[in-house]
C-alpha cells in the first residue's frame, strides 16, 4: 500500500519571503517526528515555486512540489500560461488540474482537462485531477454519475499502465464553506471512483492511484476521513494556509 498523502493548495496566496517562512516551520515540525509515514505535498502559487523548491533541497526536506496549474501545450503564443516543462525546471513533481475553482472561474472543461492531464504525464509531472459535483447537481441525485464522468473524460487519453496519477474529491459545494459530506459519504464516492477505474483499465486501485478528499478539510474531521478504506489522504485549501494548522491535520491524519 502506499504512504497515506496530504496536499496543502495554497491558491492564490503567500509571497516568497512567507513561502521560505512557511517551510522553515515544517522543518520545525517533521525534526520532532522519529519518521515520516506519509507523503506530504506542497502547492504554492507559481511565483514562489522555484524558491520553495531550492528551500526544500537546502533543508532536505521530505516534501513533494506541486503547480496549481499548466497549460497544455509545451511552447508557443500563450501569454500568461505555463508548461510542464517549465514546472518541472522550477522543481515541481506534481501538478493539481481541473480544481473546481479553474473549471468555475476560467471555464476550464472536461475536454481541456483531459489534454492538461497528458500534458501533465508527457513532461513526468504526476496529475492531481480534481472531480466534484456542485449543489445542483448533488440535491438532484447526480453525485456519482457526475463523478464517473469527469474521471473517465480527465483520464481518457491516459495509459491504462500509467504508474504516475492521483483523483482528488472535492465537492464545490464543500470547498471554504465549512459544510462536509459525511465519511460514508465520501467513501461511496471514492469506491465509484476505484470501480471507475477498473472499468477503464486501471486493474489495481493502489498504488497506481491515489485518491484524495478535498473540502474543508480540518484538525476535527481528518481523522473520521482517514479511517475509511477508500481515502487515501487529503487535498486540503484554506486550513493548510498555517503551517501549524496543516501540520496538525497531518499529525492527526496520520495517528501519530
Amino acid at each position: 500500500m502506499s504512504l497515506p498523502c496530504f496536499v496543502a493548495n495554497w491558491k492564490m496566496n503567500k509571497t516568497v519571503a512567507e513561502t521560505l517562512s512557511y517551510l522553515t516551520l515544517c522543518q520545525q515540525w517533521l525534526s520532532k517526528l522519529p519518521r515520516l509515514s506519509c507523503e506530504i505535498i506542497l502547492a504554492p502559487p507559481y511565483t514562489a515555486l522555484f524558491s520553495a523548491g531550492n528551500k526544500i533541497k537546502e533543508l532536505s526536506l521530505p516534501i513533494g512540489l506541486a503547480a496549481q496549474n499548466l497549460y497544455f501545450e509545451a511552447e508557443g503564443p500563450y501569454t500568461g500560461e505555463v508548461s510542464g516543462r517549465m514546472l518541472c525546471e522550477a522543481g515541481c513533481q506534481y501538478v493539481i488540474i481541473g480544481h473546481s475553482e479553474r473549471r468555475n472561474h476560467f471555464n476550464e472543461n472536461d475536454s481541456t482537462i483531459t489534454h492538461k492531464v497528458q500534458a501533465a504525464l508527457g513532461a513526468n509531472l504526476t496529475p492531481i485531477l480534481c472531480v466534484g459535483e456542485n449543489a445542483k447537481e448533488r440535491l438532484e441525485g447526480k453525485t456519482l454519475q457526475v463523478i464517473q464522468r469527469q474521471v473517465k473524460e480527465g483520464l481518457s487519453r491516459m495509459d491504462g499502465g500509467a504508474s504516475h496519477c492521483m483523483i482528488a474529491y472535492e465537492p464545490i459545494w464543500a470547498i471554504g464553506t465549512g459544510k462536509t459530506p459525511t465519511p460514508f459519504e465520501v467513501e461511496q464516492v471514492h469506491q465509484k471512483i476505484a470501480r471507475t477505474l477498473i472499468e477503464i483499465g486501471f486493474k489495481q486501485r493502489a498504488p497506481v492511484i491515489d485518491i484524495l478528499y478535498g473540502g474543508s478539510v480540518s484538525v476535527e474531521n481528518v481523522a473520521a476521513f482517514m479511517k475509511k478504506p477508500h481515502v487515501d489522504g487529503m487535498l486540503v485549501g484554506g486550513a493548510s494556509l498555517s503551517a501549524e494548522t496543516f501540520m496538525n491535520i497531518v499529525q492527526v491524519g496520520i495517528g501519530a
